[in-house]
């Protein structure tokens, strides 16, 4: 996975964490705040097992630069 993807997701959990944390908002839209921060989660999981840091498929053997 990519750095800016990475950043990215990291971000937007952040950003729903807050929400969840220091909104009023009625315990309704904080639980689907809190799922939206569970599938972002799941979606950089999934990223970063399927994605070397570079940016190429997992398949491919992933070498850091020198």
């Amino acid at each position: 996975m990519t750095k800016k993807t990475n950043i990215g997701l990291t971000a937007i959990m952040s950003f729903t964490q807050v929400v969840i944390q220091v909104s009023s908002l009625d315990n309704d839209y904080k639980h689907i705040a809190f799922a939206a921060q569970i599938l972002f989660e799941a979606l950089k999981a999934l990223r970063a097992h399927d994605w070397n840091p570079d940016g190429t498929r997992a398949e491919v053997a992933y070498l850091p630069p020198d």
